[in-house]
């Protein structure tokens, strides 16, 4: 006799899955001549089958980060290799071995690509100097560190990065997040929850540059052999910028922003039209603006209404909370202090897994 699982996994092995994304520069960087910060991509081996990657990084962009638009292609280039290699056997892995092995592996895979760079394009003075000072000023807090690792901060650091990568397969969702950025998840039902809520962040941007960053990262793994997600959003933190969290989760106005367009548009319309969007979205925070979307059982969206905790009055709400964008804003100025005042710390929560 079939059991019961056994029937579901055919049936989420009938569901088309669709991937999407598009990231476009910010009006602060348009504005000073400088290229998109954020870098997108993603791997799907068989159109619109499980399983699939969809990796998200947003370069630190500031002028001691010369490198980051570079640093955060390599990023999303190094999650992508790394992830298909093992894809096959990560299932059976704990959120342990993610952040052990693969979330590891992923960073040297980076910092060997920034090396290969580096034969062709060398530090100018300049940025070797910077870069040496800002590391020399961190391992002086920072007693027992050897000198290679001294030596590969300062040749990283000017590629500084956030990193996000979600791996969907017929079982588990595994979500690696380096830094700061939001992954939102829209369950069968309608509900949306957000995997890695702000509040319960570290606080402080911590790049794949840095020594032992594996141990300040997000890791989750999420069951979802019964019931796959309909939705996922993945964007970097130029998203939600602007708006005001305060006043209403973001992860709500992500969802409802999106859903309908989902629910009545070919996909590949949404993907034509997303980089208007999110340059439109871009106005609030002045800052780059990537989103990647993985759509799932189009049917069952369709025919699925969001649950929404905290947008009333839909239109209303989501104009009072979008943030008028400051005159000459600089978009990277709250990450030019990474972590120099404190000691890193892990985040606590794991995720929903």
């Amino acid at each position: 006799m079939r059991s019961y699982s056994d029937s579901m996994i055919r049936a989420h092995d009938r569901v088309v899955w669709e991937i999407i994304g598009s990231s476009v520069p910010g009006p602060y960087h348009i504005n000073k001549g400088i290229s998109n910060q954020d870098a997108i991509g993603w791997y799907q081996k068989d159109q619109g089958k499980l399983p699939l990657i969809l990796s998200v990084a947003d370069g630190l962009g500031d002028e001691m980060f010369s490198r980051s638009a570079k640093g955060a292609l390599l990023a999303v280039e190094a999650s992508l290799e790394t992830c298909t290699r093992h894809i096959r056997k990560m299932e059976w892995w704990t959120k342990k071995g993610l952040r052990n092995y693969l979330l590891k592996e992923i960073i040297t895979c980076w910092k060997h690509k920034i090396n290969e760079d580096l034969t062709s394009h060398p530090l100018s003075p300049d940025e070797l100097h910077q870069s040496t000072k800002y590391v020399q000023h961190y391992f002086s807090k920072n007693q027992g560190t050897d000198e290679n690792k001294i030596e590969e901060f300062i040749r990283s650091f000017p590629y500084s990065t956030t990193l996000i990568t979600v791996i969907v397969t017929t079982g588990i969702i595994h979500i690696l997040q380096v830094g700061d950025g939001d992954i939102i998840i829209v369950k069968q039902d309608g509900s949306v929850h957000e995997i890695f809520p702000r509040d319960l962040d570290c606080g402080r941007v911590v790049p794949l540059s840095y020594p032992d960053v594996a141990e300040a990262s997000n890791v989750c793994k999420i069951s979802v052999r019964r019931e796959k997600p309909l939705i996922v959003y993945v964007s970097s933190d130029g998203y939600s910028a602007g708006y005001d969290s305060m006043k209403v989760r973001f992860d709500e106005i992500v969802a409802y922003e999106f859903h309908s367009k989902i629910q009545n548009f070919e996909i590949s319309d949404i993907q034509s039209a997303l980089p208007d969007l999110l340059t439109d979205i871009s106005q609030g925070s002045g800052d780059d603006t990537t989103l990647g979307i993985i759509v799932g059982d189009r049917d069952k969206i369709r025919e699925t209404p969001l649950k929404l905790k905290t947008l009333m009055g839909i239109e209303e709400e989501i104009k009072s909370v979008v943030v008028e964008p400051e005159k000459e804003r600089n978009p990277d100025s709250d990450l030019c202090t990474i972590d120099e005042s404190k000691e890193r710390s892990r985040s606590v929560h794991e995720g929903l897994g």
